[in-house]
């Protein structure tokens, strides 16, 4: 008897011993301790329901852990539907900026829930620390919501109604496509060709008639006897004028090769009259020269031309002079015609 006493005290005091160093090791090594000897702040979360909230639950800002759900109470117990305030611990080191808000996730299968404070995009001022706590605004989030991400769930509500505005803007298209789809006969067609108008049905089967006409007509031994004779025609044609325009380039050939013959040789020959031309009008040249130097001579009053332009007296003696000239060359044509008549007399004194 003594015998087993002393073994269930040696098995009580090694599990109490075990018991001892496991909670030792927690709060050396655990969340715990850290959490318990931190210094802590409140904040109330004003929410409608907190539902799946509870004492503990972890409370996040912008990701990074930063305090715990302590107490869960409601606003005014009178008036149960005023919604809870939800009593969060902040740790000492962390601030929450003003205008922040609250997404409370619920907790979800093996999820324990969590609280998300969001802060404002613009930057501001961190809300004072108590008393009283201060309040921010918090909202419960949809078990839906807490698996799949909201900027998920906002995406797919867009494409929702994008494809229900497109719907609503392909119907028109739809009813016309089935106007063009629905079956009308030709007969139908061209007894009310007023009220009814042909679409792709009555299409198709008009190229169906034109399809049976073209192969009963190409059926024919006749016709297909005078397609074979058209197109051995049609061959021999395009050979005679295959022929006719290689003939043709090479005329073309032999034209060309003379033209450019014929231009150089215009060429030599321009280029000839071109060096005669150029000489004559050097020699033009030098005989305006000389007609401008004897131009200068005569409007200075050198030489005979000159003297006789710019002195009037010799001016007047040589019109004198030619007058006389021509009252002797007169005369001696009288005496010209006067010896071829009569001969020359000789009379003596």
């Amino acid at each position: 008897m003594n015998e087993e006493r002393s073994r269930d005290y040696r098995v009580g005091m090694f599990i109490s011993l075990a018991m001892v160093i496991l909670a030792v090791l927690i709060l050396l090594y655990g969340e715990e301790p850290k959490w318990f000897w931190s210094t802590k702040w409140k904040l109330e979360v004003s929410v409608k329901k907190p539902q799946g909230i509870e004492e503990g639950t972890p409370v996040f800002l912008e990701g990074v852990k930063v305090g715990r759900v302590a107490e869960i109470r409601l606003r005014n117990p009178k008036q149960p539907d005023e919604g809870a305030i939800v009593v969060v611990e902040v740790e000492e080191q962390h601030r929450i900026p003003i205008e922040s808000t609250a997404s409370l996730h619920p907790k979800f299968g093996f999820d324990k829930g969590a609280i998300q404070i969001v802060a404002p995009s613009r930057a501001t001022d961190a809300l004072p620390i108590g008393p009283p706590a201060p309040v921010i605004q918090g909202r419960m989030v949809g078990a839906l919501e807490s698996i799949v991400p909201e900027e998920f769930i906002t995406n797919m509500t867009a494409a929702v109604e994008q494809i229900g505005n497109l719907g609503g803007e392909l119907k028109p298209v739809l009813t016309n496509l089935n106007l063009l789809l629905e079956p009308r006969t030709t007969e139908e067609v061209d007894r009310s060709a007023e009220q009814m108008v042909a679409n792709i049905s009555t299409l198709v089967q008009r190229m169906d008639a034109s399809f049976k006409h073209v192969n009963t007509v190409l059926g024919d031994e006749a016709v297909q006897m005078d397609l074979k004779t058209t197109i051995a025609t049609l061959r021999q044609t395009a050979e005679s004028l295959k022929q006719l325009v290689n003939n043709t380039d090479q005329r073309i050939e032999k034209l060309t090769i003379r033209a450019d013959e014929t231009m150089v040789n215009l060429n030599d020959q321009v280029t000839q009259v071109a060096r005669k031309l150029a000489d004559t009008l050097d020699n033009m040249s030098g005989v305006l020269s000389e007609l401008d130097t004897m131009a200068s001579a005569v409007n200075q009053g050198q030489g005979l031309l000159g003297k006789i332009i710019h002195d009037p007296k010799m001016y007047e003696e040589l019109l004198t002079s030619i007058d006389e000239l021509e009252q002797l060359l007169i005369e001696l044509r009288k005496l010209a015609a006067s010896i071829q008549t009569d001969g020359l007399k000789t009379k003596l004194r």
